[in-house]
C-alpha cells in the first residue's frame, strides 16, 4: 500500500495531472445547499452515520451539519480516478473529550457518481485498533 501512495505521490510531482474532481466538488457544494433548503429527492442516496448506524437518517446528518460552517472540501489529488471527497465541518467553539479541550469539527465522506451524490458517510467511527506485529515467536535483540 505504502508503495501504491509513493507511486501516486510521484506522479503528481512530476507534472501529471491526477483526477479532475472540480465537477464532484461542486456536485457536494450544491447538493449541501438544496438539502439545506429541502428541494431535494434524498430516497437514491445512501447514508452510513459512522457515530450510530441505527441513526442512518436525513434528521441525523442534517442535524450533525447545521450548526457548523463548511470549512473545506477536499479530494485526493494524486488519484487517477473518482474517490470519495471530504468535507470539513469548523463548529467555532471548544468541547471537552475525555477531560481535554479540543476544537471542535465535523466530518463526512461523499461519493459522486456521474454527476449526483450516492453516499454520505457521517459522524465519527470507531478507533482503528491495530494489534503489535511482533508475536511470541519473535523476539527483539538485546
Amino acid at each position: 500500500m505504502f508503495l501504491y501512495l509513493l507511486a501516486q505521490s510521484a506522479k503528481v510531482l512530476s507534472g501529471e495531472p491526477g483526477y479532475d474532481h472540480i465537477e464532484e466538488v461542486a456536485a457536494v457544494a450544491n447538493f449541501l445547499a438544496e438539502a439545506e433548503s429541502g428541494e431535494l429527492d434524498l430516497t437514491e442516496v445512501e447514508l452510513v452515520n459512522r457515530s450510530d448506524p441505527a441513526r442512518n437518517t436525513w434528521v441525523s446528518l442534517m442535524d450533525y451539519v447545521r450548526e457548523c460552517s463548511i470549512e473545506e472540501i477536499s479530494a485526493i489529488a494524486s488519484t487517477d480516478r473518482s474517490s470519495p471527497l471530504s468535507v470539513q465541518w469548523d463548529c467555532g467553539r471548544y468541547i471537552e473529550i475525555e477531560g481535554k479541550p479540543k476544537w471542535e469539527e465535523r466530518h463526512a465522506s461523499f461519493w459522486v457518481e456521474q454527476g449526483r451524490v450516492t453516499k454520505i458517510a457521517f459522524g465519527e467511527g470507531d478507533a482503528l485498533v491495530i494489534p503489535p506485529a511482533i508475536s511470541a515467536s519473535h523476539t527483539l535483540p538485546d
